[in-house]
Formats: C-alpha cells, sequence, structure tokens
C-alpha cells in the first residue's frame, strides 16, 4: 500500500497518544542494553485502559492494524443519525427487517467490535483479515441459509471449503474473494481466501498473530485504542517515500466521538527530526492557504480548530469540536448538499429536465 493512501487512511481515523514507562531494578549495564533494544525496536509500553482485544487473532505480518468499536459508537449521537438515515428509505428498512426475522439477527443491536489487520503487499495480493464480536450469540444455519436463498435470487452461489475443522464460506465478485467462518457462536473471521484461513488457525492455537510483532504492538501503544475508531500503520522501507522528499516511517490514528462533541488526532513518524519540521511547515503552510476559502464556506472554525505540532521526527495533527460545533458543520453540509441538487442539471434535476436544457443551449447556437 502506497504511504499516501496509509496516510489518508490515517487521516479518517485518529490519535496521538502518550508513552508509559516503567523502571525496572537491573545492573547500569543491562539496563542500557536493555535501553538500545527497545530504541531500535521502536517498542512502547500498551495503552492504558483498554479491554481485552482480540489481537492474537490477527496475523503476525499485519502492516496496519485497526478497531471499531460498535458499543462506543452506539452511544454517540452519530449512531442515531445512521439508524435515522437507514429509516428513511422504505426498502432499505424493509429488507434489514426481513434480514432479522429470518436470521434471528440484529447487528445494529448486537454488534460489539471489529478489529481488522491488512499487509504491506495489499496492493497485489488483496489479502485482508478481520474478527466481528457481538454481545449475543449468532445462529450460523440461519443467517447461512439467508445468504443462500439470496444468492440463488441473484443467480450466484454460496462457495464452500473446510479448514481447521471449520467451515468457511465465501463469494467471488469482481474477481475478488471475500471468505467468512464462525469461530464460535458469537465471533465471526472474514477476509481473503488465505488470511480468513490463517485467523482460524490462530484461534486453535496455531502460528503467531500481532500480539507476537514487537514493532506494530509498539506502535498499537502509541495508539489510543480506547476510541471508537483507531489505526495504526508500520509503513515498509520501500513504499514511504512522499513526492515531498519526505519518507513516512509509520502512523497512528484515533477518532473518538465525546458526549461533548467530535476529536480527532493523528500521529505520523518521519525518517528524521529534520524530515518532521519540512512536513510540519507543509501542513500550516496549507491550513493557511485554506483559510480565505473556509471563510467564505463559514468553516473558519472548523480550521482554527485542526492542530499540527512537530516533537523531533513525529508530526501530530489533532481537530477537536464542541457539540454546538459539529451541529453547525452538519447543518452546513447539509445546506451545501441541498445548493448542490438544486442546482439546475445538477445531480437532484430530472433527466429529461437536463435534457431539455441542453437542447435549448444547442438550439441559441449561431449556425456557422
Amino acid at each position: 500500500m502506497k504511504a499516501n493512501r496509509l496516510v489518508t487512511l490515517a487521516s479518517r481515523a485518529v490519535l496521538c497518544a502518550g508513552l508509559a514507562m516503567t523502571a525496572v531494578a537491573c545492573k547500569k549495564e543491562a539496563a542500557k542494553e536493555a535501553a538500545k533494544e527497545a530504541a531500535k525496536q521502536e517498542v512502547v509500553a500498551p495503552a492504558a485502559n483498554v479491554g481485552p482485544q482480540p489481537l492474537h487473532l490477527l496475523p503476525q505480518e499485519a502492516s496496519i492494524v485497526g478497531g471499531l468499536s460498535f458499543d462506543a459508537l452506539r452511544k454517540s449521537k452519530v449512531w442515531t443519525s445512521i439508524s435515522e438515515a437507514r429509516d428513511t428509505d422504505p426498502k432499505g428498512k424493509q429488507e434489514y427487517e426481513d434480514f432479522k426475522a429470518k436470521t434471528g439477527w440484529d447487528p445494529a443491536a448486537t454488534l460489539s467490535a471489529a478489529y481488522f489487520a491488512i499487509p504491506a503487499d495489499v496492493d497485489t495480493s488483496k489479502e485482508f483479515g478481520a474478527v466481528v464480536t457481538n454481545s449475543a450469540p449468532v445462529d450460523e444455519a440461519k443467517l447461512i441459509s439467508y445468504f443462500q436463498a439470496k444468492a440463488k435470487e441473484e443467480k450466484t452461489s454460496l462457495q464452500k471449503a473446510q479448514h481447521q475443522g471449520k467451515t468457511l464460506y465465501g463469494t467471488t465478485e469482481k474477481g475478488k474473494e471475500v471468505w467468512f467462518t464462525f469461530l464460535d457462536a458469537r465471533t465471526m473471521a472474514v477476509g481473503g481466501p488465505k488470511w480468513v484461513r490463517k485467523i482460524g488457525e490462530l484461534s486453535a492455537g496455531q502460528g503467531s498473530g500481532v500480539d507476537k510483532n514487537a514493532r506494530m504492538m509498539g506502535l498499537l501503544g502509541r495508539t489510543n485504542r480506547g476510541a471508537v475508531l483507531w489505526v495504526a500503520g508500520d509503513i515498509p522501507a520501500d513504499k514511504g517515500a512522499t513526492p515531498l522528499g519526505i519518507t513516512l516511517k509509520s502512523l497512528t490514528a484515533a477518532l473518538d466521538l465525546p458526549s461533548n462533541g467530535f476529536k480527532l488526532d493523528a500521529t505520523t513518524t518521519t525518517a528524521s527530526a529534520d524530515e518532521g519540521k519540512k512536513l510540519a511547515e507543509v501542513a500550516t503552510k496549507q491550513l493557511a492557504e485554506m483559510k480565505p476559502m473556509a471563510a467564505a464556506l463559514g468553516l473558519t472554525p472548523l480550521l482554527d480548530s485542526l492542530k499540527v505540532q512537530q516533537t523531533a521526527a513525529d508530526v501530530s495533527f489533532g481537530l477537536s469540536l464542541t457539540e454546538p460545533q459539529l451541529d453547525e458543520l452538519v447543518a452546513k453540509g447539509k445546506q451545501m448538499a441541498a445548493g448542490m441538487l438544486a442546482r439546475p442539471g445538477g445531480p437532484g434535476a430530472p433527466e429529461k429536465a437536463r435534457k431539455e436544457g441542453r437542447g435549448k443551449a444547442k438550439g441559441k447556437r449561431k449556425p456557422s
């Protein structure tokens, strides 16, 4: 995965975290050696106040690891907006009710969290893996029966395979395979054809997971894994170069939705303090250039809340909005969308009206 795509992924999520250091009594020379090794591997103590997370089920070679807490999301105003949007679509709402009735599963109520991992060669391998947890058991037989019926309606098929004593179910669309399996009644694994098998093996105690990857665990220790959405990425040496002449080594990010607003933080580590300074300067300059446009759109408070800070090779980006600011931003977004839809020939204009408009324009042209 290219560095710019990793940065984009991080900007949609969040965090800047602190290190927790523990002093250990030992001999002077042994302590020096331990410090050197820790610095070499960039290992950082795990984030505090984080509940059990199944990192041992994600493949050790993962280059990007992240998590989404549905339990935390359900407590936010964003979840209310998502539910309202779903209910405004009669067809979508009916399909969801039908799904619940036939499977006995209500994902909106019982999904707890999803933890995902992506390898460095995702562009070529197309592999990925995710572990999805539920607060209540899911009836595998009913769910598979529903999917098989849907596949028959759409004249496709639900593939089946066996691995490590578990049944795998897969679909293929546009040449891409996506498989899933039940690890237990409350836990499902989703992924590419190879990685879903790896997760199955890890659940059986075979192989090594991300929790055995010292460098990745160091990055996760800098990540706010208590946030609604978090992600950490270790960028391979051959993929971290950018057009700015800055090499990105890693990133951590986290997005949280506290009761009083919105909080987004992201930190990227460059190859040196000089490169960190250059990245911070470029970002600050771009923010300054965006001020006139932000003012014209009434988004000055949003831009003002975005902060850039450099600490040696690390560059952190923080965005924090209060609930009134967030409500105002959402309102402006709706106004802008409504304006675009109402514009003649815009997305909301009937096709007939657009064709008539084009016809009139052609009629006014002077003959050559």
